[in-house]
């Protein structure tokens, strides 16, 4: 059942305005779009065949959505769940639970929503890693800000890149519980997480008054953040929605082998940033943009890796190796900044010995990610032209797979159903219909 909303426009308007009421993290459109790009960008296989079914996807969409649910009253219980399902131990609990309750198959329709919750609630606690370790630093030397996730989901509202909204149909509630219980959460109830779903897609993500406010917060900001305006799906930044999709859709099959308990050590590393054949986009050690970004499609236990960054030539280079930007002891982003400048168009190697510990139980390969730095000048003996570098699509173009129909047609592509927004869609209803929703020529 629904949870009855009995909150005022100014109320309401002033909730959308702090969700989530983390540190820092992505927007929760952010969230809901990267990770249904993702699943649009994958490669032909089981696991995209699977989201062609629209229930299927919507449940990924769900899933993407739900750890910041937690955040929406500033109820302790409840952020104390949102802030565990943002990361890796939650999500191993997760991955052992199905696997050993529904494994192997996942051929049935409920299991196959449950993954894909899964998949996507996995996929959030990514995107924040990624995001609040990459990007965000960078808009901050920029545009002087941090905390730019409701600018962002803003700016891409406005833009009229918002198409996909979960209906909220599908929570695999007693699952969810199961784990959350048995990871300490003792007092987290049905009714408890219920209320805070039904806040955060009545008064948010909706295509309604959500997606009106959105716009509307778009549009007030755009103009203050040039550089995060130009650069929000500059696929060439690490952490922007399009640099995110990659590494997205590689931890999406990352948990799906790992539900089939067959992701092995020597696919632990899943991203890096630069992403070849891109360089590195400075050598100077004072911005973001000098760091080299790895991403784990697992847990790994960050005091356990051991490193070395070297030049071509084998020295070394100093450095600092640092945790995702929350030091969580499980992460899934680890960087190497420098504390020197690289020189320009030279060529490095960052490297992890083998042996750290995975949080399934695994340990880590040796690693070695090769990259080469930009050159500051016009070279093209050093950095000739790159080739082309075909982005991630995010219009849904192909997705999912034409399949034939008995007149010869192409299926149609699996429909965005909207939530309705219930007792709190009639309330503001009247104030979402008269704003205006401008979009830039």
């Amino acid at each position: 059942m629904r949870f009855p909303l009995a909150l005022g426009l100014a109320s309401a308007a002033a909730a959308v305005t702090t969700l989530p009421s983390t540190a820092a993290a992505h927007g929760l459109f952010g969230h809901v779009h990267v990770t249904g790009y993702a699943i649009e960008n994958l490669p032909p296989g089981e696991l995209r065949a699977m989201f062609h079914d629209p229930l299927i996807f919507d449940a990924a969409l769900m899933g993407a959505c739900f750890p910041d649910t937690g955040y929406a009253l500033g109820d302790t219980i409840a952020r104390n769940y949102a802030e565990a399902a943002h990361w890796e131990p939650f999500i191993q609990g997760m991955v052992e639970h199905v696997r050993t309750q529904y494994g192997p198959t996942y051929d049935t329709p409920e299991e196959q929503k449950l993954v894909a919750f899964l998949l996507g609630m996995g996929s959030h606690g990514m995107q924040d890693e990624l995001f609040d370790s990459t990007f965000d630093l960078e808009l901050h030397e920029h545009d002087g800000e941090f905390d730019a996730d409701t600018a962002i989901d803003g700016m891409f509202a406005m833009d009229g890149h918002a198409r996909m909204f979960p209906t909220g149909d599908y929570v695999p509630m007693a699952d969810l519980l199961t784990v959350f219980h048995a990871q300490g959460h003792a007092e987290l109830t049905e009714d408890k997480v219920q209320r805070q779903i039904d806040i955060v897609l009545q008064i948010y993500v909706n295509a309604e008054f959500g997606l009106d406010t959105a716009i509307s917060i778009g549009e007030s900001r755009y103009t203050r953040t040039p550089f995060t305006y130009e650069n929000y799906l500059d696929a060439g930044i690490p952490g922007t929605f399009r640099a995110e999709i990659e590494p997205t859709a590689r931890y999406m099959q990352a948990i799906w082998d790992r539900l089939h308990d067959r992701y092995p050590s020597e696919a632990t590393l899943i991203h890096a940033w630069p992403d070849a054949p891109r360089r590195l986009r400075s050598g100077d050690p004072a911005t973001a943009a000098s760091y080299v970004t790895l991403v784990f499609g697992v847990g790994v236990d960050f005091p356990s890796l051991t490193t070395s960054l070297e030049d071509s030539l084998g020295a070394g280079h100093p450095y600092q190796f640092v945790n995702t930007r929350w030091g969580t002891t499980q992460t899934r982003v680890v960087q190497f900044r420098p504390t020197a400048p690289y020189v320009p168009g030279g060529r490095y190697v960052a490297h992890l010995d083998e042996g750290a510990q995975r949080v399934d139980g695994l340990t880590t390969p040796v690693i070695d990610v090769p990259f080469q730095v930009a050159c500051d000048v016009p070279d093209a003996t050093v950095c000739p032209p790159l080739p082309a570098i075909e982005d991630p699509r995010i219009d849904g173009s192909g997705f999912p797979d034409p399949a034939p129909t008995r007149d010869g047609g192409c299926s149609a592509s699996p429909t965005r159903a909207t939530p309705g927004v219930g007792g709190l869609g009639v309330l503001l209803g009247a104030a979402a219909s008269l704003r205006r929703r401008r979009r830039r020529g």
